[in-house]
């Protein structure tokens, strides 16, 4: 079992792409949540699903380029995205930075 705490993912009607750990080296993970729902075979590997995955690689990347995100590492969100607090003050596309405090 692999667990991310920074993760992006993609799915169809039979297939769950996952893309982890931020940043341009991130791991993929690729899943058949109808024959394997509790994920345990990953398939990125898989020479029968590369061209699956290129397909889910370029969905993210037009999904994150219309966010203005670059799915950086974590410590760039919580450097750049939020107070100190854990309070989120800006976004790829808002900036609340500036607002008063309710």
């Amino acid at each position: 079992l692999i667990s991310f705490l920074h993760t992006l993912a993609c799915h169809d009607s039979f297939l769950n792409y996952v893309k982890g750990g931020g940043g341009k080296s991130g791991k993929e993970l690729l899943f058949d949540h109808k024959n394997d729902p509790y994920q345990v075979s990953d398939l990125s590997a898989s020479p029968d699903f590369q061209q699956t995955l290129s397909k889910f690689r370029q969905r993210l990347k037009e999904r994150l380029a219309s966010l203005h995100d670059g799915f950086e590492t974590c410590s760039y969100y919580r450097d750049n995205w939020t107070d100190g607090d854990r309070q989120i003050i800006r976004s790829a596309t808002h900036d609340w930075s500036t607002l008063p405090l309710r």
